[in-house]
């Protein structure tokens, strides 16, 4: 009888270890394909938003080759204080 016992015990310990593996693998799964639904979803829409309207939320344009920068350049009104704190 002390056998049996020990033996169900040791089944149904081997069997949480598993189930805690598959259940661990599933919840990756699932995040993975929440995140990537969501992703589509929140950044499609946005840029496809951006496209139809026309808008360059980056403006990244580099047309001119000669520029070697993305940085804006300082307009002649625009102090050095008025760049602090921006947010």
């Amino acid at each position: 009888m002390n056998g049996l016992l020990k033996g169900i015990t040791l089944f149904f310990k081997a069997f949480y270890k598993g189930m805690k593996i598959f259940g661990e693998g599933a919840v990756n799964v699932v995040n993975f394909f929440l995140l990537l639904i969501m992703y589509i979803f929140g950044v499609g829409i946005s840029a496809l938003l951006s496209k139809i309207s026309g808008k360059k939320l980056l403006n990244l344009d580099k047309s001119n080759k000669k520029i070697h920068s993305y940085w804006l350049d300082k307009k002649n009104g625009q102090k050095l204080a008025d760049f602090y704190k921006q947010f």
